[in-house]
């Protein structure tokens, strides 16, 4: 019997020799729902760092596989709004959420990614606190760690949690993301 990540490593050689081969550029990890809040659903909370940097290591190996002097491959953690919002679904703090996305970014790091993708976000004060948990890694590395922030916007033409897109980059303008999407 294979264990998980045995399980996890044939998957991930399966998806980015795929992907890579069409001449993409970055490979993702599969952690979309790994920071321990989500976890926590499973019962894997105190695993998410573990979990973390392992997803980024099988993406590490597969972007150096396909990497070549003329066409480098990165690696991306990608980091998942969580199953809670401080503004929509209420129970969870900002502090909460501020340790769970730097456990998650920690682990990705880690495990040698080359930047954070923090995705699909619906609220900009989980988006405040991922940031923030982006900059104390990065304080903490003595190197700054690129990330993109990616939103949801609704048919409405807000952000789940009700902020327009002006009103969102009002709150995060100061922020060096790397790109915003």
């Amino acid at each position: 019997m294979k264990t998980w990540f045995e399980r996890g490593q044939t998957w991930c050689w399966i998806s980015t020799e795929n992907i890579l081969k069409r001449d993409r550029t970055i490979v993702e990890t599969n952690s979309f729902g790994g920071a321990p809040i989500v976890l926590a659903e499973y019962r894997l909370a105190a695993d998410a760092h573990l979990l973390n940097k392992r997803a980024a290591e099988l993406a590490r190996q597969a972007a150096d596989e396909f990497s070549t002097a003329s066409r480098p491959r990165f690696a991306a953690g990608s980091m998942g709004p969580t199953t809670k919002a401080i503004t929509v679904t209420g129970g969870v703090t900002f502090h909460e959420l501020r340790e769970a996305y730097y456990t998650q970014a920690k682990g990705l790091v880690e495990g040698g990614v080359d930047l954070l993708l923090v995705e699909t976000c619906q609220d900009t004060r989980n988006i405040k606190a991922a940031i923030l948990a982006i900059q104390r890694l990065s304080k903490e590395i003595g190197s700054a760690v690129p990330f993109v922030i990616s939103v949801t916007i609704e048919p409405m033409g807000s952000m789940l949690a009700g902020q327009t897109v002006e009103a969102m980059w009002a709150s995060l303008r100061h922020a060096k993301l790397w790109r915003l999407g």
